[in-house]
């Protein structure tokens, strides 16, 4: 595509590829070279293709950037609803996905200096979403982040109590989107996935999960539990149990909190979802002169604790004295 096109009020359904592409000069040997910045793509369907709906850059991670993406309807496609490898970074703004046979949304931005953006997004539960690498994630509700995945952001459906927060779970195993997601999901080669069973699985080669809204429905997996051992879906899909999951802890660094008062947290919650923040700055009493602002060590944590006091009429008014005590 030229510089700065528009697409705008079209249905694109049933493409034997993707619904819309967008790449740079491809392929390579393409001339004269150009690039697809600003594009804007608004009140768009796309839906049954039979890979990505929308393919911003996915051949290379290439010089697609700039895009505005409104109001666009990516659902039912054979593998990513959005897929977004823009290497400068893309705004989605309102956008919907849900029943495609991948992600959700797929946002991978490994190795791009700069963000993507998606704001006031939604997608379904019945397809995983990941966003990777310096992407923003603001409002909507977008069901189904993986846990793999790193992004800044505010997600209350899937990153729970309306805070601005970063998470970091370094872990590469997701959980398996099968059961319960109606759709046949597919997985890559070498994906990770735990099932709930205590196992990790290893996929050895690509297919599709079940899927529950098949008629007749389908059963899922009898999920091996020696390591080696394998198990088949469909569509080639093979996994091998390479033996007991362990979790690790998920550190966060949460801006706001559902606590009036609270103003950072941070902390890690266990692998089981438990877990309080072990350091906290709060105001303990919100009236509007006098507060106390206190930072402390939350309670099961043997370390210190110290507290901020601002006074309205003290040595220095309206400042902060630090430190008033320290508690053990």
């Amino acid at each position: 595509m030229a510089h700065g096109p528009w697409i705008e009020k079209v249905q694109v359904d049933g493409f034997r590829r993707n619904g819309v592409t967008i790449y740079e000069s491809y392929p390579p040997t393409f001339t004269p070279k150009v690039n697809a910045n600003n594009t804007q793509i608004r009140d768009c369907l796309l839906y049954g293709n039979g890979q990505h709906g929308l393919d911003l850059g996915g051949k290379a991670n290439d010089d697609v950037n700039i895009m505005l993406v409104m109001s666009t309807d990516a659902t039912g496609n054979g593998r990513d609803g959005i897929n977004d490898r823009s290497y400068f970074g893309s705004t989605f703004v309102a956008c919907h996905t849900s029943a495609n046979q991948h992600r959700n949304y797929n946002s991978d931005r490994a190795g791009s200096p700069t963000h993507s953006a998606y704001f006031g997004c939604y997608a379904e539960g019945d397809a995983p979403s990941v966003f990777t690498g310096n992407v923003a994630v603001v409002g909507g509700a977008v069901v189904g982040i993986t846990a793999d995945s790193s992004y800044w952001g505010w997600v209350p459906v899937s990153g729970g109590p309306p805070r601005i927060g970063v998470t970091n779970n370094s872990s590469t195993v997701r959980r398996y989107p099968g059961e319960g997601a109606g759709y046949g999901i597919r997985i890559d080669p070498d994906e990770l996935h735990r099932p709930g069973n205590g196992g990790r699985y290893r996929g050895v080669s690509a297919g599709r999960t079940y899927g529950t809204y098949r008629m007749p429905r389908e059963s899922p997996p009898v999920w091996p539990t020696s390591a080696g051992q394998t198990v088949a879906e469909f569509d080639g899909l093979v996994w091998r149990c390479e033996g007991a999951h362990v979790g690790q802890p998920t550190t966060y660094n949460y801006l706001g909190g559902v606590q009036p008062g609270i103003i950072q947290d941070y902390g890690y919650a266990k692998p089981n979802g438990t877990g309080l923040p072990f350091f906290r700055t709060e105001v303990t009493s919100l009236h509007p002169v006098e507060g106390r602002l206190q930072t402390h060590l939350t309670i099961g944590v043997q370390h210190d604790t110290y507290f901020q006091t601002m006074y309205e009429k003290g040595p220095v008014p309206r400042r902060l004295r630090l430190t008033e005590r320290w508690a053990g």
